[in-house]
């Protein structure tokens, strides 16, 4: 009798073992499933000590484990922010994520670091507001400090990038686009850089916006854009206060279509080209317009060659497309500093392209 209990006791020892054998590994799986939900519409605290996420790390984290289920928001504590955050298309229904702050927070890379962006935007719908990046000095790699390569209805919108190297190389840059549609930059202030911002798509975008911004003291060109359909410029300020210059334009444009270029006021000290336009390509109901500038300033030769050539609104051609531009209602007010003997011109055209001109 006493073998045939011990056999029994045995064998419901070994039906426990084999219990936990097969079930205890879900256990754990589990206990994770039942954290990573979706998150509810709403805001989220992030970094401070009571908050509902520690770091952004970690709330960027939540966030890709099962996505979202409407608008979220991530309120950033005040702080020093130094690390690399790559936002991505979240799981499920995609909606608009944002990270804003209503404290002091200062985005910095370290001045060692091979990448140097911030933020990395792959993919999905992301508003970046309120924040402020600084660029220190001596970075090994001035790239930019956000960058986009995917994903549609991104906002950056009242935030502050500001240069404090003395590097001014074209790619060293507060913001590169590639890939986006539909992409609205506002309110934001640019202070430095090589060139601030860069759109530089791979195809076409459309539907891009960019107003409201304030430039100044960049090297040039403030505002690049490349292949752009429907591009909405406009109420923007391009300045070179406080003695910097330029060496080539505020704004450059290259094959544009639908162009809206308005309401801009270039300021202080003109580099040698305020706005260059490049390819502005002709389209039944996609006209280019830019019209209720203003360029008010000096262009500042004595820094420069002697025998430098301001053009104000230089135009350029290209004989492979067909291209028109109506460029009307437009201001000019310019002092030209230093002995240049070039000509100054207010207007430029290159290469045939059929301008209408009214400024």
């Amino acid at each position: 009798m006493t073998n045939v209990r011990l056999k029994s006791v045995l064998q419901q020892k070994l039906y426990v073992l084999r219990f936990l054998f097969l079930f205890l590994p879900w256990l754990q799986p589990v206990s994770s499933m039942a954290q990573c939900q979706p998150l509810a519409a709403g805001t989220y605290t992030v970094g401070s000590a009571n908050a509902n996420y520690p770091s952004l790390e970690a709330a960027l984290e939540a966030l890709q484990c099962a996505g979202v289920q409407g608008p979220v928001t991530l309120q950033l504590a005040a702080g020093q922010y130094a690390g690399r955050y790559v936002l991505s298309a979240l799981p499920g229904a995609q909606h608009r994520v944002r990270i804003t702050t209503n404290a002091i927070t200062i985005f910095s890379r370290p001045t060692n670091a091979l990448q140097p962006e911030s933020f990395v935007i792959n993919g999905g719908t992301w508003a970046i507001q309120h924040l402020h990046w600084e660029r220190q000095l001596s970075m090994i790699n001035p790239g930019p400090l956000v960058r986009i390569n995917g994903g549609s209805n991104h906002r950056i919108a009242h935030c502050r990038f500001t240069d404090f190297s003395a590097d001014r190389r074209a790619l060293n840059q507060a913001i590169w686009v590639g890939q986006a549609d539909s992409l609205r930059i506002d309110s934001s202030h640019f202070e430095g850089f090589g060139t601030a911002v860069t759109l530089s798509p791979a195809t076409v975008a459309k539907g891009t916006v960019v107003r409201g911004n304030r430039w100044e003291k960049y090297k040039g060109p403030a505002f690049m854009a490349q292949q752009q359909l429907q591009l909405d410029f406009s109420h923007n300020s391009i300045s070179n206060a406080n003695g910097a210059t330029a060496s080539f334009a505020g704004v450059a444009l290259e094959g544009v279509e639908g162009l809206q270029l308005y309401n801009n006021r270039f300021l202080g000290a003109i580099p040698p080209t305020a706005l260059h336009i490049h390819k502005a390509i002709a389209n039944v109901g996609l006209e280019n317009r830019v019209f209720n500038n203003e360029v008010y300033g000096f262009t500042d030769t004595l820094s420069n060659s002697a025998q430098l050539q301001s053009r104000i609104f230089w135009v350029e051609g290209d004989s492979s497309v067909n291209e028109l531009l109506l460029l009307v209602h437009n201001s000019i007010r310019l002092q030209i500093r230093g002995n240049s003997t070039a000509p100054q011109q207010a207007l430029f055209f290159l290469n045939g392209i059929t301008a209408a001109s009214d400024s």
